[in-house]
């Protein structure tokens, strides 16, 4: 057995770039929070303290007001001025978050949900690897169905990586049916940004079919622990990669967010004189 858990977020780090899931999962390397990961886990704590509140509660109005608590609780838990070099950034980036929870409300109607889990922590063994995922919220339906909602606050992915999106609730749905006995009836991505909802139902092969990955990558990963190689591999995703200053592939030194802007403010002001 593998001396680590695996997440689809992990899987997901390991497929993108080796040496990105050994800063990440091995070495647990600090990395500061980005700011569209601060808009997203502030968007989440407050959806989640809505579903605490009884089901006639559950209004835009009342997840508004919730709103600043969870603002707070992230961005006040530590320093995290980096993120807003701009006087105005704080102001735009809690406009955002409000924004995401607004749209929630039109993708569905939260008084008339029972969910029997928010943020829940499922873990079980797939091959030689300890698999653990954090569903956003499960529901259980009149019907007995289960159902997996995930809240995405990114972008709606391009038809050819909508199966790629789907991936970690394909993980959820092979959890739940290890720990339950049962495959969800339904798979949904929330997405706020723009709302709109993906649905997948999923089948016992396409369970299969993420579990086979997954041992396949336990297999993978083994073998790179016995060699230790970790190889970099560059994509479009070393530009939000916090890990530059140490990767190979990137030498030189990397700029803080209120330095970057200046510099490329600088290029685009010689650019405009030449």
């Amino acid at each position: 057995m593998l001396p680590f858990a695996l997440s689809p977020s992990r899987a997901g780090d390991f497929k993108t770039c080796p040496l990105l899931f050994k800063l990440r999962a091995i070495e647990r390397r600090p990395e500061p929070p980005s700011l569209p990961a601060t808009k997203g886990t502030v968007t989440h704590l407050c959806l989640q303290r809505l579903f605490a509140l009884a089901p006639a509660e559950r209004t835009v109005d009342a997840a508004l007001a919730l709103l600043p608590g969870a603002w707070d609780t992230i961005v006040g838990a530590d320093d995290r001025s980096f993120l807003f070099p701009f006087p105005d950034d704080a102001d735009t980036a809690l406009a955002d978050t409000e924004r995401f929870v607004r749209n929630y409300f039109d993708l569905e109607d939260p008084t008339r949900l029972t969910p029997v889990g928010l943020e829940l922590r499922l873990r079980s063994r797939v091959g030689a690897l300890d698999v653990v995922g954090v569903l956003d919220r499960l529901d259980r339906h009149a019907d007995g169905t289960w159902v997996v909602s995930d809240y995405k606050t990114g972008r709606i992915p391009g038809e050819r990586r909508e199966a790629t999106s789907f991936f970690a609730c394909k993980v959820y749905a092979l959890l739940l049916r290890d720990l339950v006995g049962e495959l969800p009836a339904r798979l949904r991505l929330l997405y706020l940004d723009e709302p709109t909802t993906l649905v997948v139902e999923p089948t016992a092969s396409d369970v299969d079919a993420a579990g086979r990955l997954l041992e396949a990558m336990g297999r993978t990963l083994s073998g790179a622990l016995d060699r230790d190689e970790w190889p970099a591999r560059t994509s479009y995703f070393c530009n939000m990669c916090p890990h530059r200053d140490v990767c190979p592939a990137h030498a030189g030194p990397v700029l803080a967010a209120g330095e970057a802007a200046a510099t490329l403010a600088g290029a685009a002001a010689a650019g405009i004189a030449r």
